[in-house]
């Protein structure tokens, strides 16, 4: 029976870091390995509806493909496995030509390969420009002389196409403490200068933090560094083609 990898975790849209592997496939594991979740069959299995949901205006019939990927609740998987520690980092699953399982935490690059896959079986609606799926600005945020990339959350946004068409994408993510949960905080003090670094500048913005308890405890139009200890931001922003929500962790030290 063949093996199903599934996506350990919940969706969100990336994570700070990446990871890229490769092994082969194997008829008698089942368990966690290298970060993902392997079962004997996809029974217990759930479809991701946010991943490559962007593709189906481009590619004829997503059945034709390789693997729709699948994932699993992390409660529903620890009642299965209890004595198996489940990684929550979300992870892209595929097979490659060669049949072998490909990981990865880029959606981007999972993305692109399934299009690629797409374009070799003839499944494309038209010839799609690989990897260029609709998209919110990047941002990155410059603390003192350390800078980070945060995660991309929930977001809504347009590309018109100048034919009086457009692609619109929206997806939906876990509030930012679930989104950056297991994302290794930066230390900084007080008193550093922060800068927020768009990639296209959004002509407004709001900065919220949040606590543990997935709950707003405050909303500005800066990054408050006034707290300490583990401070869970998101910046909220808003362009004409849509808006965006991006969350990182600081540890601000005493």
């Amino acid at each position: 029976m063949r093996i199903l990898y599934l996506l350990a975790g919940l969706l969100l849209l990336a994570a700070c870091t990446s990871n890229v592997g490769t092994e082969r496939l194997s008829t008698e594991k089942v368990g966690v390995y290298h970060g993902l979740i392997v079962y004997s069959n996809d029974a217990d299995a759930m479809e991701n509806p946010e991943f490559l949901r962007n593709l189906d205006e481009v590619v004829k019939d997503r059945s034709e493909l390789q693997p729709e990927v699948t994932m699993l609740s992390k409660s529903s998987a620890t009642e299965q496995y209890p004595d198996l520690e489940i990684p929550t980092t979300p992870y892209y699953v595929f097979y490659d030509k060669d049949g072998i399982g490909v990981e990865t935490a880029d959606k981007k690059k999972a993305e692109t390969f399934l299009l690629e896959e797409a374009e070799r079986k003839n499944l494309l609606k038209e010839e799609p420009s690989l990897g260029t799926m609709p998209e919110p600005p990047e941002l990155t945020v410059h603390i003192g002389k350390q800078e980070l990339s945060p995660t991309l959350g929930s977001y809504d946004w347009r590309v018109d196409q100048g034919d009086g068409t457009g692609t619109q994408v929206q997806a939906d993510s876990m509030p930012p403490p679930e989104l950056v949960k297991n994302n290794k905080p930066l230390k900084t003090s007080r008193d550093v200068n922060i800068e927020l670094e768009f990639e296209n500048q959004p002509e407004s913005y709001k900065v919220k933090i949040w606590n543990v308890e997935n709950e707003v405890i405050n909303t500005s139009e800066n990054i408050n560094l006034s707290g300490k200890g583990e401070i869970i931001y998101e910046i909220f922003a808003d362009w004409k083609q849509g808006t965006a929500s991006y969350a990182f962790k600081l540890y601000i030290e005493d």
